[in-house]
């Protein structure tokens, strides 16, 4: 039979050399931690921008305010584009009202009837 015979002393050094050192245990750990950790920070990398990045949570309630007062406005707009229209249509030669023409064409002339009496009002402060 072949093989290596050893005295005790020789095998007990030989099995101190070849025996896993506490090094070794605790770079698996260490490892394991690491790896725990970075799995971790991507987690919290990714969670941040989702809430705060450039299309998070928070810009989408921000773009959604943003279109709510951008609908406020058009309504605004739409109203008085409403008035005017009427009024154009009042000023067309098909639907002429004397009055609203008497009194543009007095307001753009800067004139007024000797029995009228011009009552000035500030504007509001």
């Amino acid at each position: 039979m072949r093989g290596i015979f050893l005295t005790k002393g020789q095998a007990a050094c030989f099995h101190a050399l070849m025996a896993p050192s506490a090094f070794h245990s605790h770079r698996g750990r260490l490892r394991g931690f690491l790896g725990s950790l970075l799995g971790l920070l991507v987690v919290v990398y990714f969670g941040y921008h989702a809430v705060q990045g450039d299309r998070g949570v928070l810009a989408l309630a921000r773009l959604n305010r943003e279109i709510d007062e951008a609908h406020t406005q058009l309504d605004k707009l739409k109203a008085e584009e409403e008035s005017l229209q009427a009024r154009v249509t009042r000023l067309s030669p098909e639907s002429l009202d004397p009055d609203l023409l008497d009194e543009r064409a007095r307001t753009m002339l800067n004139r007024v009837r000797p029995d009228e009496v011009i009552i000035r009002l500030d504007g509001p402060s």
